[in-house]
């Protein structure tokens, strides 16, 4: 299942992080950065071949590597998006 929670916010401070992390090579954001980007291609494989269980792993462990970003940026979080998922899980 997706959600749309009506949350909205400015992603510009956590990008700008983000980026100063990336320049200054910290391995841990450059890691999660690549996990995310591979993720993303098997996630659009998924879509074209209407694998819909593939797609729904693939977001989990895509919302697990965006969280692991929490410790070297703490400005990357969502409250309620760890709740849904947590509600939701098997």
């Amino acid at each position: 299942m997706l959600f749309y929670t009506h949350s909205t916010r400015d992603a510009t401070s956590i990008l700008e992080k983000q980026n100063e992390a990336t320049l200054k090579k910290d391995e841990q954001v450059v890691r999660n950065l690549l996990e995310i980007k591979d993720i993303g291609i098997e996630i659009r494989k998924a879509i074209l071949s209407g694998n819909l269980r593939r797609f729904g792993e693939l977001l989990d462990v895509h919302w697990q590597c965006k969280k692991g970003l929490q410790r070297v940026l703490p400005t990357v979080r969502s409250t309620s998006g760890t709740r849904l998922q947590k509600a939701m899980a098997p």
